[in-house]
């Protein structure tokens, strides 16, 4: 099929046996990969995702009708399915549509041509519709592959599940030790009990406070000694904490984000530009140019993404670049091409 696509599209209902294999194999995938889940929770991966998405949202696509809002999902879904699937749609009035599939599945054999896709996509009052499409439709990026299974994607989580799996549980163990019981206790001796009954009771759903305390006893002198304060509650070691901090990065850098550019204190404003210009040149850059190939390939045209805005933050760096070329004896031209002032 050629584009553009004027012949309205079949809906054919799904093949019942081969849904209920795909099922049965999601849930065997589940089963075994139960942390999973908890790992893509966790801050770190979100702040991957974030971070990615709002980099994609700030791209030109040319001429290509790729919203923000898809642009953003797109990053997202790269992060953290590792893939990312579009379906290219002719709507009533000629118009062209990229519409993002909720799941798929591929079908074919070794040849790429030869993969057709069945793809689902989500709405907010029909809960899936079902299209059936070759790949000269869809637009399917792939940042890493499985060697194996050349058709689906690897996210970082998946390749380094332990790493996730060790930042998710050191996550949850210092929420659930935030979490519990903490206050102060008022030691206070020979005091009624009656006075004091009721003033405070420290639990996990009214954790905070204060707690007295009654007992009776003198000190050395004999005498009522004072009232003592004694804190209690979370005290998290500090090696943990540490732990927790080192687990962070190493999920950020199995996705290809240095750990730096989301440091909050101990990062320089140099070594942050540094950072930057590494999340963009070797994560955010090379994820938008495989895009830029599917779409060029689907809409059968060459197509380009412009990460202008994003490079704005690194202008004076390559103003220092560009003269030092220029100084070198590298011609202007030369030097716009190199440092990315001009596309060429």
């Amino acid at each position: 099929m050629r584009w553009p696509w004027t012949k309205p599209e079949e809906r054919n209902a799904p093949d019942p046996a081969g849904d209920y294999t795909a099922a049965a194999l999601d849930a065997q995938l589940a089963q075994a990969t139960a942390g999973h889940a908890e790992a893509g929770a966790t801050a770190a991966v979100e702040a991957a995702s974030g971070l990615v998405a709002r980099a994609f949202a700030v791209a030109d696509v040319d001429g290509v009708p790729l919203e923000p809002r898809v642009m953003a999902l797109v990053g997202r879904s790269l992060v953290r399915k590792g893939e990312c699937v579009l379906i290219a749609e002719t709507r009533a009035d000629g118009a062209i549509s990229l519409l993002p599939a909720q799941s798929w599945s591929v079908h074919g054999g070794a040849d790429p041509d030869t993969w057709t896709y069945e793809v689902t996509l989500g709405g907010p009052s029909v809960s899936s519709t079902y299209r059936r499409a070759g790949r000269d439709r869809i637009v399917h990026v792939i940042p890493n592959a499985d060697p194996a299974q050349p058709w689906r994607g690897i996210s970082a989580l998946d390749a380094a599940v332990q790493a996730g799996r060790l930042n998710a549980n050191l996550s949850k163990a210092l929420a659930d030790e935030a979490g519990g019981p903490r206050g102060q206790l008022m030691f206070a001796p020979n005091l009624n009990p009656e006075r004091v009954a009721g003033i405070g009771t420290v639990t996990r759903s009214n954790p905070g406070g204060l707690v007295v305390v009654t007992y009776k006893g003198t000190n050395a002198l004999g005498a009522s000694p004072s009232p003592t304060l004694q804190r209690f509650g979370s005290d998290v070691p500090a090696h943990t904490v540490e732990l927790y901090r080192r687990s962070y990065g190493e999920v950020l850098a199995a996705i290809g984000i240095p750990p730096a550019l989301v440091e909050a204190t101990g990062v320089d404003g140099a070594s942050r530009r540094e950072t930057y210009r590494q999340f963009l040149h070797t994560l955010v850059a090379p994820w938008g140019n495989l895009l830029a190939a599917e779409l060029s390939r689907v809409l059968e045209r060459p197509v380009g993404v412009d990460w202008t805005e994003l490079r704005a933050a690194d202008l004076q760096a390559r103003a220092r670049s560009w003269k030092q070329l220029t100084d070198a004896r590298k011609t202007a031209a030369d030097a716009d091409r190199i440092v990315g002032f001009t596309d060429g």
